[in-house]
Parts: structure tokens; sequence; C-alpha cells
């Protein structure tokens, strides 16, 4: 890490590598706190915007890595107090990108945070280990199941389909409802699959 005073929030689709690109940098250092924003513990002292509660999780490390800070409701709130209360603490934040268009997160921390976007792996990106005749013959099955490491390293056709199913129940359920208050997901659901019978029908 620079020396930049800013938060650091890095968005992006799930699966695409933000935790495992964050834990690869912070690897070894210990004055690094990883925080699993998915635990209710963490989701109650960093939603209180209690200065005293969150230093208690913090104690002495100087770096802090929220993964999934999307969960922590008013996260950016307490982010910002982190901030201006404690300069020298280095903080990194993860998010869901479809986040990032309701600035749950990031609107609080205008002017105070550095945005990083991580995409799914690109052909550029192949071409660095496959040749481009590989990535041809292959190219029916990226455009098919998309190109996130997980879908693109599994060689099992079952698994990928098991994988990108679960990846769009991720985006339905826990972005896209959460984002917009749906009150009928299931209603939504059967639409959105009636939709795309109709779609595949078409082409």
């Amino acid at each position: 890490m620079d020396d930049s005073s800013k938060v650091v929030i890095v968005f992006g689709a799930r699966q695409v590598g933000k935790t495992t690109l964050i834990k690869s940098i912070i690897e070894g250092d210990k004055s690094a706190l990883l925080v699993n924003a998915d635990q209710l513990r963490y989701q109650d002292v960093f939603s209180s915007r209690d200065l005293e509660k969150m230093q208690e999780v913090i104690g002495d490390h100087q770096l802090i890595f929220i993964d999934d800070a999307q969960n922590i409701p008013s996260i950016g709130q307490s982010l910002k107090l982190l901030h201006d209360e404690l300069p020298k603490l280095k903080i990194i934040a993860s998010s869901s990108s479809s986040f990032k268009l309701a600035n749950r997160l990031s609107e609080p921390l205008t002017g105070k945070s550095i945005k990083l976007e991580l995409m799914p792996i690109s052909i550029e990106e192949l071409l660095l280990s496959q040749s481009k005749f590989d990535i041809r013959h292959s190219l029916p099955r990226f455009l098919r199941y998309g190109m996130y490491l997980e879908i693109l390293t599994t060689k099992n056709p079952e698994r990928r389909k098991e994988s990108l199913r679960a990846l769009a129940n991720d985006y339905l359920f826990r972005d896209i409802l959460q984002l917009t208050n749906i009150r009928y997901p299931l209603s939504l659901r059967s639409w959105l699959i009636r939709l795309g019978h109709w779609y595949l029908s078409m082409s």
C-alpha cells in the first residue's frame, strides 16, 4: 500500500476476484485486519457509527480490509468517520458494482476515496497464456457462459452450469432485489425466466 490517506474502494461484479486480489496484496501483513461483512458481529459494529466500538475491533491494526462492505448498513458514513478520526489507518473496502449505482457506499466518501473497478477476465488477458487458435476454438463457450474466473476454469460442463446458475441467483436475489426493494421476487424471477426462453426462441 502507498501513503495515500484516501479510502480505497474496489468495485466489481460478483466472482471477478476482488477478495482474492486484495487478500494477495495484504497477505503476510500482520498489521492488516480482514473484516467479513457477511458476519453479523461486524455488521452490528460498523453500522453503529460508534467510533469507540469500531476502535475496539480495529485495535492496533494499521490497515483494515472490509470485504463485501455493501452488506453493512450506513457503511459509507462509518468509513468517513474512521477516515476523519483515524488518519493513520489505511482502509480498503470491496463492494458489488450494483451498489455503486446506488451510491450507498461511495457517496459519503466523495473526495476522500479512490475508486477502482475490477472486471471479468478479458480476451486480451487470455492471450498472455493461450494462443489465438485455442481462444478462437473456445469462443462459443466464452460467449455462452461468460468470462468469470470460476466458470472459466471449470472443465466439467455440469459444474459450469451450476456455477453460472448460482451467480445469476446472487445477482437477482442479493443485488437487484435488495437494491430496488422489489416486493414479489418470485414473480420477478418467473418473469425473467420466461423472458429468457422467449429470447432464445427468437435467436
